[in-house]
């Protein structure tokens, strides 16, 4: 769903890949004047993350085994001039159609939640409807994602 709405859009060419100037063009505008965090995540398609470890600035960082953990996942940590990238492979992309060979980039510090439900407990009588003789309760929750300043993040797409 956060793709859809309407993020900033970072191409490279299928054909001639990504080298030296794409990384430092996309972190200038991934990170400058747009009142974002020095860290950003990156999830990358299979695809995606090939061409990004053929760089040799990134080459060089992925085999220095520079990783940062983040909510439990491993990440592979990319430093630049502008700022730290936390790049990692997810796989759901790859099986997305168009989105194979694309990525996301996110500022963590601009996601929000809005709530639209909030946490509620409903006591379910099972020994009435005859389904068993125990106390049952259901908790039930609605909330969705909320971009917040949609310039700290972007679309990276293979074109």
């Amino acid at each position: 769903g956060i793709i859809r709405f309407g993020l900033p859009i970072l191409q490279y060419s299928k054909s001639s890949g990504i080298n030296d100037s794409t990384i430092q063009d996309w972190c200038q505008q991934i990170f400058d004047d747009n009142n974002g965090s020095d860290e950003r995540i990156v999830f990358a398609s299979s695809y995606l993350l090939k061409q990004l470890s053929k760089v040799s600035t990134v080459q060089k960082q992925l085999e220095a085994k520079s990783t940062n953990v983040i909510w439990g996942i491993t990440f592979n940590r990319i430093e630049t001039v502008f700022g730290v990238l936390n790049i990692r492979r997810h796989p759901i992309l790859n099986y997305a159609g168009n989105y194979m060979f694309n990525g996301i980039v996110l500022d963590i510090a601009n996601i929000g939640r809005s709530t639209l439900e909030v946490m509620n407990t409903t006591k379910l009588d099972l020994d009435k409807t005859g389904q068993r003789r125990a106390d049952a309760y259901r908790l039930s929750e609605s909330w969705l994602l909320r971009v917040v300043n949609k310039n700290t993040h972007a679309i990276i797409k293979g074109v």
